[in-house]
């Protein structure tokens, strides 16, 4: 989504007391949405097992392996500029919940919580086995959906609408912008039903991070952005802290890059 397609919505919604704010807060992103289906060899999905080029070592921290995310295939994105045209993201974490994680890490923003792994050519991949006694669960394809962002929380107060109006309005945009996944209210009205199931979750590029225990929309340091966002989601055996979601930001120019060599952890 463009911006002007943006302000397009903007108007179409009547928020026009809101514009300014709105268009500041736009960001471009882009929904992520499991579906049960048959994964590919090289294909974007979580769960499972990494296709990495053939010969690569399962990564471990502290001689741990680590749990497998998910991998993001590039090529298979709508057209971002800051994102990568090509090459695979593989996303590791050596935890889903505090009952799983490795006793070495005291907390998800201590360096060696999450471990990327970006192949730049996938001409010569391999479906790497899962080391024993290594949590995993079963491989779910992923497709996704360009749209815009703006913040579930954290927005300036505008006072030309009163009475809990705002927020309504917004979340209703919001609800628009990403049709396919609940919004923050609707998971919370019946969580543990929400998180038991697959489809609608607030996964996504780019964007915004969403919390209910936080604030915070950019939860990395200063001059990082959200980069992959995924929500607490049973059925793939995550729990990010406390049913929530976890968020990988990196800096603008490093993603611009490909490189992924640095990067910031955040979950509540």
């Amino acid at each position: 989504m463009t911006i002007q397609e943006f302000e397009k919505l903007i108007e179409e919604n009547n928020l026009t007391d809101c514009k300014e704010m709105l268009m500041n807060q736009f960001r471009p992103a882009i929904d992520i949405l499991p579906y049960r289906g048959e994964v590919k060899l090289g294909q974007s999905h979580f769960g499972g097992a990494p296709d990495l080029p053939q010969g690569t070592a399962w990564p471990t921290y502290k001689g741990v392996p680590y749990i497998f995310v998910g991998q993001i295939n590039f090529a298979e994105l709508p057209h971002i500029d800051v994102l990568p045209k090509v090459g695979l993201l593989s996303v590791f974490v050596t935890h889903f919940d505090y009952e799983t994680r490795v006793d070495e890490v005291e907390w998800h923003g201590d360096d060696g919580y999450a471990h990327l792994i970006y192949t730049p050519n996938t001409d010569a991949l391999a479906m790497l086995p899962i080391p024993d006694n290594t949590i995993s669960s079963s491989s779910v394809p992923v497709k996704f959906s360009l749209t815009g962002d703006i913040a579930a929380n954290g927005l300036p107060f505008n006072p030309h609408i009163t009475n809990g109006e705002q927020e309504i309005q917004i979340q209703n945009l919001r609800k628009i912008l990403h049709p396919g996944i609940k919004s923050l209210l609707e998971s919370m009205a019946n969580h543990e039903l929400y998180y038991k199931t697959l489809e609608g979750k607030r996964h996504r590029l780019m964007g915004y991070f969403e919390s209910c225990q936080i604030d915070a929309i950019d939860p990395g340091p200063e001059g990082y952005i959200p980069l992959f966002i995924v929500d607490t989601c049973h059925v793939l055996g995550w729990s990010w802290g406390d049913g929530n979601m976890m968020c990988i930001s990196i800096q603008e120019d490093r993603l611009k890059n490909a490189d992924f060599s640095s990067f910031h952890v955040h979950h509540d």
